[in-house]
């Protein structure tokens, strides 16, 4: 598994376990565009799935 995957699922882990955005980024050192991007994408994946 590349390391960029692990980080993105870390990443989607944290969210759905009720962390902030900026704690995230504080822990995983990464940009905070990156960071929201995932939560907004992870975001409208759930939305979608609910709808159908």
């Amino acid at each position: 598994m590349s390391s960029e995957l692990e980080r993105r699922t870390a990443i989607i882990v944290a969210l759905r376990c009720g962390r902030a955005p900026k704690e995230i980024i504080d822990f995983f050192k990464s940009p905070k565009a990156t960071v929201y991007s995932i939560a907004k994408s992870s975001r409208s994946r759930r939305t979608s799935r609910k709808d159908s």
